[in-house]
């Protein structure tokens, strides 16, 4: 799921480099595709080494163009790709996003013992948990209000 969703988070950061009119939107995304793309390179080896398998593809509530959060936010590319304020929605959705990626990591922080995916999920928590507080930063000096 974890894999899914980062390729969600690929798609949202590549629409910013050519949507965001803020290059500090352009910089993050670029940092996210990055880290992003690396992570799921880590996942697709942890797997392909426990169960001898590529990841299955899936999808998640229904595609990724509708992906319900485990918190109730759907994550909506539509909505991405026409919004009349491109940065603002990017930061609403990516901050969302990442929360979701932080809680699905401290779920398996709290159930796995393997030090491969413990490390990767202690990497996941640290950087989108600064990625979220920069975007809230963003948000509160741009838009006056919290994200």
């Amino acid at each position: 799921m974890m894999t899914a969703h980062h390729k969600q988070a690929l798609e949202m950061a590549n629409l910013a480099l050519t949507r965001a009119k803020r290059p500090e939107i352009k910089q993050l995304a670029q940092s996210i595709i990055k880290d992003q793309k690396s992570e799921i390179q880590t996942m697709a080896t942890l797997y392909k080494t426990a169960y001898g398998t590529e990841i299955p593809s899936m999808t998640m509530g229904g595609g990724m163009n509708s992906m319900n959060g485990m918190n109730g936010i759907k994550m909506d590319m539509n909505t991405l790709k026409n919004a009349a304020n491109f940065d603002k929605e990017f930061l609403r959705q990516m901050s969302a996003h990442h929360q979701m990626a932080t809680q699905m990591s401290q779920m398996i922080l709290q159930t796995t013992k393997l030090p491969e995916i413990r490390t990767l999920a202690q990497s996941i928590v640290k950087a989108q948990t600064a990625e979220i507080g920069q975007m809230q930063k963003w948000y509160q000096t741009w838009y006056k209000s919290n994200l």
